[in-house]
């Protein structure tokens, strides 16, 4: 996959950029893969949600960040 990035560093993040150059990235994906197995399976629904409940605490720490 190629990640699109920041054109321009805010001056602030120059240094967190250095040390850490995903905070450049523009978009952030969570991707888990599921055998056929599981996807077949009838409680395909409550492992999706599953899924979704352990990414969402990353999903709210990203909006708070964008939001401050």
């Amino acid at each position: 996959m190629v990640f699109a990035k920041l054109e321009r560093i805010p001056l602030e993040f120059a240094e967190i950029v250095q040390n850490q150059p995903l905070i450049a990235n523009k978009n952030f994906y969570i991707v888990h893969e599921l055998p056929i197995k599981i996807i077949q399976q009838k409680d395909l629904l409550k492992t999706v949600f599953e899924l979704y409940k352990t990414e969402n605490p990353l999903n709210d720490f990203l909006l708070i960040a964008m939001e401050t």
